[in-house]
């Protein structure tokens, strides 16, 4: 752990003995806390306090900017890999215009984290939870974790990435697209 991941970390701890938060830990111990009123980065403090606790949201919607903002501030107090974002896509309706290959991997990234139950929050812009995605139950099958050393069929791998969306290219240089040259496989993941 980073040196100024602890220092947030001390914060935290003793943000968490405070009256207020051992309250709200207390409520969200039994499974229901609302709170209101919290301003500016206490929203992030108390979410990341109740996180680190095991009591934390798994999902956690709000306005795009503030949501952004949360996003950041829980990205500094409880590092990047605890905190996935799922974006807007910002389509219209007729328009024909793909989604951006950057929004729509952070999206996939935070439908894994809650499909997976990997530890940590997704952060959503009120936008992006009415926009149509994926069921976190539809992603199930197509995780596929690869180790070092771990052997699997090269075609049923290729027709998984198929299926998942992957574009098949001569030369992979775009997220969301792999190549075969000889013996290698390249993904380019989203």
């Amino acid at each position: 752990m980073s040196e100024k991941m602890d220092i947030w970390g001390r914060i935290i701890d003793e943000l968490g003995r405070s009256e207020p938060f051992r309250t709200v830990r207390e409520g969200a111990a039994r499974g229901n806390v609302a709170v209101h009123g919290l301003r500016g980065s206490l929203r992030a403090f108390l979410l990341a306090f109740l996180i680190r606790e095991g009591r934390g949201p798994r999902l956690v919607i709000a306005p795009e900017k503030e949501a952004e903002q949360l996003r950041g501030d829980l990205e500094a107090l409880l590092g990047e890999d605890m905190v996935s974002y799922s974006p807007p896509l910002r389509l219209v309706p007729g328009e024909g215009r793909l989604p951006s290959l950057e929004a729509l991997g952070l999206r996939v990234e935070a439908l894994v984290r809650l499909a997976a139950r990997r530890p940590g929050v997704v952060v959503v812009p009120f936008r992006a939870v009415i926009e149509p995605t994926l069921p976190p139950e539809g992603m199930k099958g197509y995780l596929l974790r690869l180790r070092p050393g771990d052997e699997v069929d090269r075609d049923d791998l290729m027709q998984k990435l198929v299926e998942g969306g992957y574009e098949r290219v001569p030369l992979v240089a775009a997220p969301g697209q792999f190549g075969v040259r000889g013996g290698i496989l390249d993904v380019f993941p989203f």
